[in-house]
């Protein structure tokens, strides 16, 4: 049996993405504590807001639209795909099985 080896890059980007969110929630907490973050659904919004600096809470307000825009367009793609699946199944209306034949 062969032995798969995971890519070095997804290591990589799990252990960036980890340490990224450990800081940025260390950072949360030192700023308004953990009663705070806990009690509250926008925390790092409030976090920009008692450091008391606009830079911040426009970087924040930028970083929430972005991820807000690359879910809105993961599930997009995602849904048009399980459309396109169910209709060559016929498990949904055949028409979302066509292809169009622009290139």
């Amino acid at each position: 049996m062969k032995k798969l080896k995971t890519p070095k890059t997804i290591i990589i980007t799990i252990v960036t993405t980890g340490i990224l969110y450990g800081l940025v929630s260390i950072t949360g907490i030192g700023v308004i504590g953990f009663e705070a973050m806990a009690k509250r659904k926008a925390q790092l919004q409030l976090v920009a807001a008692e450091l008391q600096s606009p830079l911040f809470e426009t970087i924040i307000a930028l970083g929430a639209y972005t991820a807000m825009l690359g879910v809105l367009f993961s599930q997009i793609l995602g849904i048009s795909r399980m459309l396109f699946a169910m209709g060559r199944n016929t498990d949904f209306f055949p028409i979302f099985q066509k292809i169009s034949e622009k290139k």
